[in-house]
């Protein structure tokens, strides 16, 4: 179902975020924490489970891109969390790590909570391209990362950009599902 929501060609996410469980601790010491390693180790983690999925080869995509942070998050935060499972991702598979397609044009609130509607409306059309790389990603496969699919909201609104430059595959990967 989140498939066709989110217009992705594949998605994968290993695991379940319930309150209080190992993997809530896990992404909340990586978020909140300042904890950047956790998201290295997540990626490497997250590339070891894949092989093992079999619609993945990993010389089938071209590039890896996290879902981005507004620029003012960013400076509160430090570091994107997305971007350090990416960049655990990357060191493993090789696929480069493309941190600056996607941008977040807009500071929207938290989506912790918020409804699934109000979800929707915060993140819709929140992400654009650089304009620069439009051609860079066109007819190419990526591979999309975030920390956790909650509603799918955030997801589906960083995938339009990408289809309307062309791109050919998206594989959406997460962490962990909200459950």
């Amino acid at each position: 179902m989140l498939n066709a929501q989110i217009k992705a060609d594949f998605f994968y996410t290993p695991y379940f975020f319930r309150r209080e469980n190992e993997i809530q601790v896990i992404i909340h010491s990586l978020k909140y924490q300042g904890m950047k390693g956790i998201g290295i180790f997540l990626g490497k983690s997250i590339y070891t489970l894949l092989t093992k999925v079999t619609f993945f080869t990993d010389n089938e995509f071209d590039f890896i891109i996290p879902v981005p942070l507004h620029k003012t998050k960013y400076r509160d935060r430090g570091y994107n969390q997305s971007e350090q499972i990416g960049i655990g991702l990357s060191q493993i598979s090789e696929i480069p790590l493309k941190k600056d397609i996607l941008f977040r044009n807009r500071n929207t609130k938290s989506q912790t909570h918020l409804s699934i509607e109000e979800r929707k409306k915060n993140v819709n059309n929140a992400f654009s391209m650089h304009s620069d790389f439009k051609d860079i990603i066109k007819n190419k496969n990526i591979i999309l990362v975030d920390d956790v699919i909650t509603s799918g909201s955030t997801m589906m609104e960083a995938v339009k950009p990408l289809r309307k430059a062309g791109v050919n595959k998206i594989l959406c990967i997460a962490i962990a599902m909200a459950a």
